[in-house]
């Protein structure tokens, strides 16, 4: 699990970072922790979805945490952001930036593991990232976020929820080998995968997904992959229900 601490006092910086291998070792965790000093610096060495969690540092230099926090949800909605503050002034703003929660310093121990500890609930629906190479460039897409994958010759064509397709050169088996291991994606005709969780409903042959896309499903076996859809939307909705009874 990749971490970011951006935080520009350097003993601030120090017993956050302590914590956080702290937390590592007595949860067994593997944790990959980036520290910068200032949010310029974060914001240009920041990739959409490489971080888990960001703990950001409200008060620094130039570029607030804020206003770091406002550029991050310009393209990744899925990051768990959690503010360090000496004050609560500015604790209406920062959550008007999704944050997760908002740290009082100095940071205890036990906020700091209560904080994590919570927020590694939400993780396991949020940090499966999907990671290629298109145009020299490295792209880290979340699962959910993928609607479709299409073969288009020697290329791939991958559709993401922002209406966005990205054209790898990649042959369409080898590209989504890694998205097939996972039970949320449908293999609905030759060359084209889609996620489940983005269809609308199957008419007249086709598949219709969010953002007014319409594939063509095999026809041959029309009957069975509207059918494991149907399977797969009971059996998230039974989980849900099952999860939150446990949880009352």
């Amino acid at each position: 699990m990749n971490i970011a601490l951006v935080e520009d006092n350097e003993i601030d910086a120090k017993h956050i970072s302590n914590l956080l291998y702290s937390f590592e070792k007595q949860n067994k965790l593997a944790l990959s922790i980036d520290c910068f000093t200032d949010g310029k610096t974060f914001l240009e060495n920041f990739e959409k979805y490489k971080y888990s969690i960001i703990f950001m540092d409200v008060f620094m230099g130039s570029i607030n945490g804020i206003e770091t926090a406002q550029s991050i949800r310009e393209t990744d909605h899925s990051c768990i952001i959690i503010f360090l503050t000496g004050s609560n002034e500015f604790m209406p703003q920062a959550f008007s930036c999704h944050a997760f929660e908002y740290i009082q310093k100095p940071a205890s121990e036990e906020r700091i593991f209560r904080v994590l500890t919570d927020a590694l609930q939400f993780l396991p629906q949020t940090s499966r990232v999907f990671k290629f190479n298109c145009n020299r460039q490295t792209i880290r897409l979340l699962y959910t976020d993928i609607v479709c994958v299409v073969a288009n010759g020697h290329n791939t064509n991958i559709t993401d929820s922002y209406g966005t397709t990205l054209s790898p050169y990649s042959s369409f088996s080898e590209f989504i080998k890694p998205l097939t291991a996972d039970n949320c994606f449908l293999l609905i005709n030759k060359g084209i995968l889609v996620n489940m969780d983005h269809i609308i409903k199957f008419e007249n042959k086709t598949c219709l997904l969010t953002g007014d896309i319409s594939l063509p499903v095999r026809v041959r076996e029309y009957a069975q992959i509207e059918q494991a859809w149907l399977d797969y939307t009971f059996a998230q909705i039974h989980a849900r229900l099952s999860k939150r009874n446990f949880n009352k």
